[in-house]
This record gives C-alpha cells, structure tokens and sequence, in this order.
C-alpha cells in the first residue's frame, strides 16, 4: 500500500514569476529546463501562443526541476519586529 499522497497545486503564471524573481530564475534558464526556446516560453506564460499538453507537461516538468514547485517565502529576520494590520472600514 502505498502510504504517499500526491499533492497538487494550481501555480498560476503571476505565483510562478514571483518565484522565479526571489530566485534569481530567467525565462530562459526555466525554457532551458523545460526543453522549450525563451521566446515560446515567453509567448506561453503570456498567453500568446496555444498551450499544447506537451508544452504544458514540459513547463511543469521544468517548474519541478528548478524547486519553483515549493512556495519557500524568505522569513524576515527574527530581530527585526514585525507589524499587522488592521484596515478599518471608512464610512
């Protein structure tokens, strides 16, 4: 039996690029992962070009490859304080 789910996530392409920013990740280096040119990657994440499956298993494929799969938000420094807040409602 075997005693590991699976977990999916939905990644939408504006997660996707802000994890590619705190990670120092290119267009071209997540194309390179993921067996595509630069600029079909481009033209795919903007929505100007079809999503084939295999585009799409390719793209995924080089999301896992690369670690952009894991959401792994950097932790502020613990001496630094931290705030919340609270937005009140105008009248």
């Amino acid at each position: 039996m075997d005693t590991m789910s699976e977990a999916t996530e939905e990644l939408s392409v504006e997660v996707l690029r802000r994890r590619m920013r705190q990670r120092n990740v290119s267009v071209a280096q997540l194309a390179q992962a993921a067996e595509l040119y630069a600029t079909e990657l481009s033209g795919l994440l903007g929505g100007h070009r079809q999503m084939s499956a295999n585009r799409r298993q390719r793209i995924e494929r080089g999301i896992r490859r690369l670690g952009l799969d894991r959401a792994t938000d950097p932790l502020p420094p613990a001496h630094l304080p931290s705030f919340t807040i609270h937005r009140e409602e105008s009248d």
